[in-house]
């Protein structure tokens, strides 16, 4: 008795591993023949008023992190050279009477996938949702 049951879990154990073996082989084959379209990116958006001490900092960090991330080009992420279908970043200033609008501007020219926007242009952000 104790041997049928040790010979039935080795053959269920057996069926297991080849149907994981066939899910590995569809996985790695299969699965890298198909393009997948690259909609649906994710835009980061932000909504800033007054925050010249601290905006640069944050828009730097978030190319330096999607710089770390993925490393192209001889080192230089393709987030950095211009728009692309990265989604990049939104930002929106609401009225600031600082210095921050001026410093977004400035860092607009260095990265080109960050976009900014004034408030009256706020609703662009939605612009392409479907």
């Amino acid at each position: 008795m104790l041997e049928l049951i040790l010979e039935a879990f080795f053959y269920i154990m057996a069926i297991y591993g080849m149907i994981t073996f066939f899910s590995y082989l569809m996985r790695k084959f299969w699965f890298n023949m198909i393009d997948l379209p690259a909609e649906g990116s994710i835009r980061t958006v932000l909504v800033v008023k007054d925050q010249e001490e601290t905006i640069e900092g944050i828009i730097k960090s978030y190319y330096i992190s999607k710089a770390l991330a993925d490393r192209k080009n001889n080192g230089q992420s393709i987030f950095y050279n211009g728009k692309n279908n990265d989604g990049g970043i939104i930002v929106v200033d609401m009225g600031s009477t600082d210095k921050t609008l001026e410093i977004l501007r400035r860092l607009q020219n260095t990265y080109g996938s960050l976009e900014v926007l004034s408030a009256e242009e706020k609703d662009k952000v939605f612009e392409g949702i479907y």
